[in-house]
């Protein structure tokens, strides 16, 4: 494996932010405890060109002063080497090797000066850098569908008051270095027409691996939101334990009384407690169903309904077919 740092170190050259105010002429959007706020909506390259692409990979400049900003678009940093320190408008972090910080849009925020030994990494993500088959892939890969659009996709508008950013700790056994490696690699080293969809594909695998981090280790994501943090725990828990899990153990769990616990999803997802279950049992079902040739009193059993009628009468209920008539639809396509 090749040194990310040897490779990007020569991409990190110091700006000099007036400079760039005089050629570029920004202008500041709002104000940040009195200092100015500015607008980044166009990705740039290393060499400050705008780069039209969806996805867009730079190096943060070393010794140099980065303004208040924020984006329209999705943002991922990754210490590569020493460290880095990123101010927003609710906490200053700080951010080591084996860090990803993802950062929502419209969220105000500050990278602060690197040194000579500090090297980070930026990803930029338009909205348009993946389809809903992606999102699906990613699904599938162990995220809730709310995890996964909130950190990604299709992150909501914020307000003034309040942002979207998450960060992951990794180790280097959990094999995210090497997909950073190939995606820089990908970027920087090769140019043919196959570079564009093998960065996305790598993209996905890595977001697939901080996604499986998260599920392992509860300490291993950190979202900038409270609430939003405690729901995505609850519905990976979910994801993880559907076969099982009762309201109760749940709750013992978390070291929440069962019947806040059920307000509490039932007030942020909309549906109740039992509902998810349902919803995640019958989603492992499907799968089984589809890419398994087991009997269908089987996979009820292992998805947690030892009653096969009951299992029958839930599915037909979400998905409009019995599992018998989604087996054949499935086998037809």
């Amino acid at each position: 494996m090749f040194d990310i740092f040897d490779l990007l170190v020569k991409y990190r050259e110091k700006r000099d932010w007036e400079t760039i105010v005089s050629t570029m002429h920004p202008i500041p959007a709002k104000t940040f405890e009195g200092q100015p706020v500015y607008e980044f909506f166009h990705n740039l390259d290393d060499s400050l060109d705008v780069n039209p692409q969806p996805i867009a990979l730079s190096v943060n400049p070393v010794d140099s002063f980065v303004p208040f900003h924020y984006h329209n678009h999705v943002e991922m940093i990754i210490p590569i080497r020493g460290n880095l320190d990123i101010i927003t408008e609710k906490e200053h972090i700080h951010l080591t090797k084996g860090d990803i910080f993802i950062v929502g849009p419209n969220t105000v925020h500050q990278n602060l000066k690197t040194g000579a030994d500090d090297l980070a990494l930026n990803i930029a993500l338009k909205p348009t850098a993946f389809s809903h088959t992606d999102l699906d892939f990613l699904r599938r890969s162990g995220a809730s569908s709310y995890l996964a659009d909130l950190l990604f996709f299709t992150p909501q508008e914020t307000s003034d008051d309040e942002g979207i950013y998450t960060v992951f700790h990794t180790k280097p056994e959990d094999g995210v270095l090497h997909t950073i490696n190939n995606i820089v690699y990908e970027y920087y080293r090769i140019t043919d027409g196959q570079s564009s969809s093998i960065i996305r594909y790598e993209l996905l695998v890595l977001f697939a691996k901080l996604l499986r981090l998260s599920i392992k280790e509860e300490t291993a994501m950190v979202s900038s939101r409270k609430n939003e943090s405690t729901l995505m725990s609850l519905l990976l828990y979910i994801e993880k334990h559907y076969a099982s899990t009762t309201l109760d153990e749940m709750g013992e769990y978390f070291g929440f009384n069962p019947n806040y616990l059920s307000s509490y999803l039932k007030k942020h997802t909309g549906k109740s407690f039992i509902k998810l279950l349902h919803l995640q049992r019958v989603n492992a079902a499907a799968d089984y169903l589809l890419y398994t040739n087991a009997p269908i009193e089987k996979i009820a059993a292992k998805v947690g309904y030892e009653n096969p009628s009951y299992f029958y009468k839930i599915f037909k209920k979400i998905l409009g077919m019995s599992p018998a008539e989604y087996r054949n639809s499935g086998k037809g396509k």
